[in-house]
């Protein structure tokens, strides 16, 4: 690449690029490589500021009303010949993994396949039936569906399990050496957990449920219903893509798309980029 290229991350969570092409992006910060935004208000940036803008498991977590909102400031802010690359969970393999399965009578697999398609859409409490479902797995030591799940959604499936045993407290210690000014996120959240306290059950229920935000997935997508939202933002030359390739140039999203030369987050993943001409 001759010129010197601006990439966006957006709602990037622990998975970013640190050098200075890249710009990440989230509603929270714990780095300094992290800025703070409120994504679906407007992202602040002037038109036509970057020549890629990719953003992993994030849209499956907008509400529908604010989609067409959100892919129309993408495209803003993205140049002339730019792309855009999303990555998120693919309906259609979901499907056809549960259908596979279910006609092999393999129903554990199929019965797993449920879970990471629909508790995410319903669950009331952190974690949910698929935390219930991967806690089973891995500490009946059944090794045949720890593989499945760890091709499924990544070799980090049961990373979780380990940090469980790291208290809050040592976790939060070991941000705050890594970045003073995570002491402020703290505070942010020990004051709206007070504030939430004294508001009435069902305002908290509605309105403040961490579930409702972070975790539940809004929607599926596959390839066809996110190409159709993409043309309605005026994106052309949409296309599913492989997890190691892009349209835009080699290597450029190993970093955050490949683990251990497999798919960071596993199979299940839909993979797609578009332009804007």
């Amino acid at each position: 690449m001759s010129r010197s290229y601006k990439f966006l991350n957006v709602a990037c969570g622990d998975t970013f690029i640190q050098n200075n092409s890249w710009t990440n992006i989230d509603f929270t910060s714990h780095s300094p490589s992290i800025k703070k935004a409120d994504i679906l208000n407007g992202l602040p940036y002037k038109d036509n500021s970057f020549d890629v803008i990719y953003s992993s498991h994030f849209i499956e977590h907008i509400p529908m009303e604010q989609i067409e909102s959100f892919l129309d400031d993408v495209y803003r802010i993205l140049r002339p010949g730019g792309i855009i690359r999303l990555v998120t969970p693919d309906l259609e393999f979901l499907n056809n993994e549960y259908k596979k399965n279910y006609d092999k009578e393999s129903f554990k697999k199929a019965n797993f396949i449920t879970s990471l398609t629909l508790d995410q859409c319903v669950r009331l409490k952190s974690g949910g039936k698929l935390k219930e479902d991967m806690d089973n797995i891995y500490y009946s030591n059944d090794q045949e569906m720890i593989k499945y799940v760890e091709l499924l959604i990544g070799p980090n499936a049961f990373k979780y399990i380990d940090s469980n045993n790291i208290s809050l407290f040592e976790k939060a210690l070991k941000q705050i050496k890594k970045d003073p000014k995570f002491l402020i996120n703290i505070v942010e959240m020990i004051w709206i957990k007070i504030v939430s306290f004294f508001l009435p059950g069902t305002f908290k229920k509605l309105n403040l449920s961490n579930t409702s935000i972070g975790e539940k997935h809004l929607w599926l997508y596959d390839f066809n219903s996110l190409s159709e939202i993409l043309e309605n933002a005026s994106f052309k030359a949409i296309k599913k893509v492989d997890f190691n390739l892009s349209d835009f140039s080699e290597n450029i999203f190993d970093e955050l798309d490949i683990k251990d030369g497999l798919p960071r987050k596993g199979i299940h993943q839909l993979f797609i980029e578009a332009s804007k001409t």
